[in-house]
């Protein structure tokens, strides 16, 4: 009878650890889309129009150069502009037409890499919508170009390209980037969607492999409940007697005794 309650007992245990302090689950993700910002060059110094930025400065007409950065779906309606569900940004002047920051910790006010982080699933592709401004002290900023860059990428894939402005058919205008994703910490998965913190207390004895799966730490056994269970029995259990519980004792099966529970106990119908 004994051996019947501390059975019962231990399964009740186990699935109660396991229901609440599974941390390997698919959640809703979090992720970081990283941008860094290398080189912008304007070579002609024109506005979308095709006009010089500053027809009345004769020693310096340049542009001012101020950026947008927008993210938010792939091949999403480039006339829908507003429209930045996972991030936008703005820089204020970082320089004129010829812009080189491959060595820069900032882009104007922001830093570089800019940063744009979510707390949801990774959608595997993107569109960042870049749209550069000449600043005007007297006037409204005037638009230079808008680069519409469409991408695939995967967590810890990185992507350098250089990209041309779309909007204007004037000249010729182009950034450089590198583009990545991660997935935040304790976070897997090709959609960074699959949560796992390794554990080493009560709760669980195990780390996270690249894929977020738990690896049992030396001595315990059983991921699929957080490796709460003894590897080894001391002593070995009988397998046909009983099993081990999660601190390394053997529990007896209905029928069994003994330390190791090895010795079949007589039923009631049993004659010496």
């Amino acid at each position: 009878q004994i051996s019947r309650v501390r059975v019962g007992m231990e399964r009740i245990m186990m699935f109660f650890v396991t229901f609440l302090f599974s941390t390997t689950m698919l959640v809703r993700g979090d992720y970081i889309f990283k941008m860094r910002f290398l080189t912008y060059v304007n070579p002609n110094s024109l506005d979308v129009n095709g006009d010089i930025c500053d027809p009345g400065d004769v020693s310096n007409r340049q542009c001012d150069s101020k950026f947008n950065f927008c993210l938010r779906e792939y091949d999403y309606s480039r006339t829908q502009r507003s429209h930045c569900p996972f991030g936008k940004f703005e820089s204020g002047e970082v320089g004129e037409d010829n812009i080189d920051l491959t060595s820069s910790d900032s882009i104007g006010t922001l830093s570089n890499p800019l940063l744009f982080e979510n707390s949801r699933n990774w959608m595997g592709s993107f569109q960042l919508l870049i749209a550069v401004r000449d600043r005007d002290t007297l006037s409204s900023d005037d638009l230079v170009d808008r680069f519409y860059i469409d991408e695939f990428l995967s967590p810890n894939q990185e992507i350098t390209s250089t990209y041309t402005g779309q909007d204007s058919t004037h000249h010729d205008v182009n950034i450089t980037l590198t583009l990545t994703v991660v997935c935040a910490e304790n976070y897997y998965g090709a959609d960074c969607s699959v949560f796992c913190k390794a554990k080493d207390d009560f709760t669980g004895h195990y780390t996270c492999d690249e894929d977020g799966e738990k690896v049992c730490l030396e001595g315990f056994t059983n991921p699929g409940s957080n490796c709460v269970q003894i590897d080894t029995c001391k002593p070995v259990c009988n397998p046909e007697g009983g099993s081990c519980d999660t601190i390394g004792n053997c529990v007896c099966n209905i029928g069994w005794t003994e330390g190791n529970c090895d010795v079949a106990v007589c039923s009631p119908e049993c004659v010496p």
